[in-house]
């Protein structure tokens, strides 16, 4: 549910065949309409993109380097991708 100060912004969006069916599984699975898994599908994928350190849970793993990183100073070295995995 939706908080009331919220604008709701239309979107159309095209998938193929294989993503479409996966969709219609996971409605029917958690009783959900499909709109309200695209729309927390679409927050867990930009607040996963908005990340600037590694998330908690592999911070504490054990062994690890209390002074990691910061996440983003990682994100070089991977280079480009060779496709668009969201085209």
């Amino acid at each position: 549910m939706l908080p009331k100060e919220v604008i709701v912004v239309n979107f159309s969006i095209h998938v193929d065949t294989e993503t479409a069916k996966k969709l219609d599984q996971l409605t029917k699975k958690t009783g959900k309409p499909r709109n309200a898994l695209i729309n927390k599908a679409i927050r867990l994928f930009l607040d996963y993109q908005s990340r600037q350190e590694w998330p908690p849970e592999v911070r504490k793993l054990a062994g690890c380097d209390p002074k990691l990183s910061p996440f983003e100073s990682h994100r070089q070295e991977l280079g480009l991708a060779k496709e668009d995995p969201l085209a």
